[in-house]
């Protein structure tokens, strides 16, 4: 049999990975490090444990990372979140050659069922790294999101992993639904409509990756992504300009500071797809978006300018730390008047490309220079050609955060409303 590293990954509690590492007894004699990742520094007791270590989580996908490079072992197996085994994995089971070897396990809570890797060749993660935790909203994400970042399929699959009864809030739920999605199968659409993503942003550098990712992480590709940096006086313009040179489905662009409104009609010429989706460079996406987006606008009657749908509502408690707030469902508008009462931001909108286009893309105006509410300026003008539509789907992650522009603005919105209905855009 061949000789494996063990990581243990958020466990509750010292008593929780005690119990989890004495599940693996079997295994003791092929075992090479066990190492333990953790919120603080704790103390373990076990005889397994005499050749462990304890490390403080921070950006988990690179601590591992760190790990499995200087790693001597043939295979890498993850525990996660106060996991045990159940059953003895057979050494047949451990003894494949594959250099690409994957086994997964999967846990299910309230009937939402996740696979996650379980068991890999050190040789397959070295190649194929996990995601920095700076890529995706979760730490969990980092090992979900590894699977369909690499495209990479299981060898097998381990039934014989059981989680220790805990607690999970709704607000947990909402993070383990978001999990799911990157599990769950979709059918591919075959569609001749296409749908890019347009996103500006401005000093986002803490959040731009995220975003970015959530396009790039999906069951079914965009397009095309267009990224537009309105002179940001960050590292945003770096980290952008990384990308672009990496990709080639990627088109990053930067402009002088001049607002929302300008920085996206500097790319709309640059688009030729059916349809485009706003992101903002601090929010993300679910993984089925393209799906679920594609899936609607099949059947989107001609004359509808925009689609929209529901805000899911994180906040950011710290920067490593995002709580599910709400959710806000979206409702039907069919007037300028139920467009100023909306609860916005009204999202995600998905724009008829030659019909933003045709109105001349965002309106700039003089009212703070047209740096503020340029989404409800556009609607409001293209509620005068057609209409907006909504739809009951849920795919776009909203994020609460002190340095949001529109949470700065809020008393300004009543001065913003008399000023759009007495003056002509």
């Amino acid at each position: 049999m061949s000789s494996i590293d063990i990581f243990f990954i958020d466990y509750s509690n010292e008593s929780r990975i005690n119990r989890a590492i004495d599940s693996l007894d079997y295994l003791k004699h092929h075992i090479g490090k066990v190492t333990i990742f953790h919120y603080k520094k704790i103390h373990v007791s076990t005889p397994l444990t005499l050749n462990s270590r304890v490390i403080v989580m921070t950006d988990i996908g690179e601590q591992i990372n760190q790990f499995v490079n200087i790693s001597t072992s043939d295979y890498i197996m993850f525990m996660y979140s106060d996991e045990i085994l159940t059953t003895e994995i057979y050494h047949s089971s451990l003894s494949y050659k594959e250099k690409k070897f994957i086994m997964t396990s999967q846990i299910t809570v309230r009937n939402l069922s996740i696979k996650r890797p379980f068991i890999v060749s050190a040789s397959l993660l070295k190649k194929y790294p996990l995601l920095s935790s700076k890529f995706v909203p979760f730490n969990e994400a980092c090992f979900v999101a590894w699977l369909l970042n690499q495209n990479l399929q299981a060898s097998s699959h381990y039934e014989g992993v059981r989680q220790l009864r805990k607690k999970i809030d709704t607000a947990n739920m909402h993070k383990w639904k978001y999990l799911e999605k990157f599990t769950l199968k979709t059918k591919k659409i075959d569609t001749p409509i296409s749908l890019s993503v347009m996103m500006s942003t401005y000093n986002m550098e803490k959040y731009i990756e995220t975003a970015l990712l959530s396009c790039l992480l999906q069951h079914e590709p965009f397009q095309h992504i267009y990224v537009i940096d309105d002179g940001s006086t960050d590292r945003t313009h770096d980290i952008l300009a990384k990308w672009s040179t990496e990709r080639d489905d990627i088109t990053f662009l930067h402009k002088e500071n001049g607002g929302k409104a300008r920085a996206l009609n500097s790319i709309l010429p640059k688009i030729n797809s059916d349809f485009i989706l706003e992101v903002d460079g601090d929010d993300w996406l679910d993984p089925d978006a393209v799906t679920t987006l594609l899936n609607l606008l099949l059947s989107l009657p001609n004359d509808v300018s925009v689609l929209y749908g529901n805000l899911k509502i994180w906040k950011e408690v710290t920067p490593s730390l995002i709580k599910y707030k709400k959710s806000r469902i979206g409702k039907q508008i069919d007037s300028h008047t139920e467009l100023f009462t909306y609860p916005h931001p009204l999202g995600p909108r998905i724009y008829r490309t030659d019909k933003l286009k045709g109105i001349g893309g965002f309106p700039v105006i003089s009212f703070e220079d047209g740096r503020l509410y340029e989404d409800v300026s556009v609607l409001y003008n293209l509620l005068k050609t057609g209409r907006i539509l909504y739809k009951d789907f849920s795919v776009y992650n909203v994020r609460q955060h002190d340095e949001s522009i529109t949470k700065k603005n809020q008393s300004k919105w009543n001065d913003f409303i008399v000023y759009l209905t007495t003056s002509p855009l």
